[in-house]
């Protein structure tokens, strides 16, 4: 045969032709394993998948080889790729049949009969469910519930009390609610306006269609804790 030439990092499938003798003749119906040969991988630095063969379709066998090397291969068929051998196809019993009558299925793997054992469920066996269950009944704050939940999915009892404790010890630092803004004092900033003087604007009455917006807003920045009610005598 010719020789073949393997890209590198690629691979080839080649047609190879079973050699015989008058012994070995190969039967109208039989099933082979072509399975590589090591010298023939050793020598070309090549691999070859294992593969069967119909013979009642060709003597002939498509062979795959694989180059995983970094340079061009060249290998010559006229060297013995594999070996082939008989593959059985007999069919095997894996496990002993529950009834005679399932005698003609030979993968009925679960038809297997356990014998039925009572589960008695001792006061130990309880103390340690009512323990566990104790355990994993952790409370956290209103407020932090769904970030609890949420995080805690799939974790266990261990990892979910570690968290309880971690967001009952910073509860503070998470907002209540949308109107709970909190103040800080452990950054200050400040607001370089270079020489511009300050800007002064005498008060003016609001007109009476903002009355009732200036009102929301001024009961919300209270709720909110941005201002307070004056104790001036001027306000009142």
């Amino acid at each position: 045969m010719d020789d073949y030439v393997i890209p590198a990092k690629s691979e080839i499938i080649v047609k190879a032709m079973i050699d015989q003798s008058e012994k070995d003749m190969i039967p109208a119906q039989q099933t082979y394993i072509i399975e590589a040969n090591p010298d023939f991988e050793k020598k070309y630095g090549v691999s070859v998948a294992s593969t069967l063969l119909d013979s009642r379709q060709s003597v002939s066998v498509p062979v795959r080889i694989l180059n995983l090397s970094d340079v061009t291969t060249k290998v010559s068929l006229d060297d013995s790729v594999g070996h082939a051998e008989k593959c059985g196809l007999d069919q095997i019993r894996l496990l002993r049949v529950q009834e005679n009558g399932e005698d003609h299925n030979f993968f009925n793997i679960r038809s297997v009969q356990l014998g039925e054992k009572e589960q008695n469920v001792g006061d130990d066996s309880l103390q340690w469910q009512k323990s566990e269950s104790a355990e994993c009944s952790i409370k956290v704050p209103p407020h932090l519930k769904d970030l609890y939940d949420r995080a805690t999915e799939g974790k266990n009892c261990k990892m979910k009390a570690a968290l309880a404790k971690l967001l009952e010890k910073h509860a503070n630092v998470f907002s209540e609610n949308e109107l709970d803004l909190g103040r800080t004092n452990v950054v200050e900033h400040s607001i370089n306006t270079g020489n511009s003087r300050p800007l002064r604007q005498p008060p003016r009455k609001v007109p009476l269609a903002f009355e009732g917006e200036e009102r929301k807003a001024m009961d919300t920045m209270m709720k909110q804790g941005i201002i307070q009610k004056s104790t001036s005598l001027a306000t009142r």
